[in-house]
């Protein structure tokens, strides 16, 4: 079956690795680190990681103690900000066909598309790296506050 909201697998990535970033905000965190965690392909996670330094959303630290660590505070870095840094500025698809016309005079799904891609906007828009974080556990919030 289909999914109905589809994020690319890179920019769920793109933010979870931030959200990791955000709770180990005074660690370096290695790739390895982070695709373990995640549990994804540390080769993927790494073209990720490299276009969110590019993005200067993060920062890439070399050396054999190196690692990744944000560039932006959680509290102003939007969902937003990292889905655009991975796919491109969000734009908005109504047709569920893979056309470039559609057939149709008037789209069966227009009202329905139209108002979940508001919903993803909004929800993009309006939450920061820290909101991600703070709706985990209360430990979550203390470690990223400390």
């Amino acid at each position: 079956m289909s999914q109905i909201l589809a994020i690319s697998e890179g920019a769920a990535i793109a933010m979870h690795t931030v959200v990791l970033l955000a709770l180990h905000k005074d660690e370096l965190l290695t790739t390895h680190f982070m695709s373990e965690e995640l549990k994804v392909s540390e080769n993927h996670c790494s073209k990720i990681l490299q276009r969110l330094a590019r993005e200067g959303l993060i920062e890439a630290v070399r050396g054999p103690k190196g690692g990744f660590r944000l560039a932006v505070e959680p509290r102003k870095l939007r969902l937003l900000d990292i889905y655009n840094a991975i796919e491109g500025k969000l734009c908005e698809k109504h047709c569920l066909f893979k056309v470039d016309k559609c057939p149709a005079e008037k789209c069966l799904f227009y009202e329905l598309t139209s108002e979940i891609n508001r919903m993803v906007r909004d929800f993009l828009e309006n939450n920061t790296v820290y909101d991600a974080v703070r709706k985990g556990t209360f430990k979550i919030i203390k470690k990223m506050e400390e």
